[in-house]
């Protein structure tokens, strides 16, 4: 099922959905995750009740362009990246930075889930549900922007 959204509550909506459906794993690039939602306190909810389902191990990927907002201004994802850094990666896209354009916002659930804004800078996007082929290309390009990433920064214990 393939379904169009045109504003960033509906977007965030449709990232909420699909993370609550998500069972095993989370693919999302964005700019900044500013327009995400996932710093609200329903959007951190939803993150968390999926660490909580999902199996042991990493099973979020966070990849970012600019991780200013989040280190700023998002101190309910900070503390999730603290909790579960054992299962929470953020790393930074610095291609992403220097050509936003080329690189449309996503996430991947369950690697048959797919959530895009078709611009990083305006809301409209679309939602296919239970579609592996329309994910492919982008667990592809997320894979590609990964290994060309570098670690971003988390505040989580060093356990020395």
């Amino acid at each position: 099922m393939e379904q169009g959204f045109d504003t960033y509550a509906a977007y965030r909506t449709a990232l909420l959905e699909a993370i609550a459906r998500g069972a095993r794993e989370i693919l999302l690039f964005d700019p900044d995750l500013a327009e995400t939602g996932l710093e609200a306190p329903a959007g951190a909810e939803a993150l968390a009740a999926f660490l909580t389902r999902a199996g042991g191990g990493e099973c979020v990927k966070l990849l970012v362009a600019d991780a200013g907002h989040l280190e700023g201004r998002c101190p309910r994802l900070q503390l999730l990246l603290e909790r579960h850094a054992h299962r929470i990666t953020l790393r930074i896209a610095e291609d992403a930075a220097q050509s936003p354009s080329a690189y449309p916002p996503f996430a991947v659930i369950d690697r048959h889930d797919l959530i895009i804004r078709f611009h990083h800078e305006r809301p409209r996007g679309k939602i296919c549900v239970d579609d592996p082929g329309a994910c492919a290309p982008r667990i592809a390009q997320f894979e590609t922007m990964w290994i060309n990433s570098r670690p971003g920064q988390t505040r989580a214990p060093l356990g020395l």
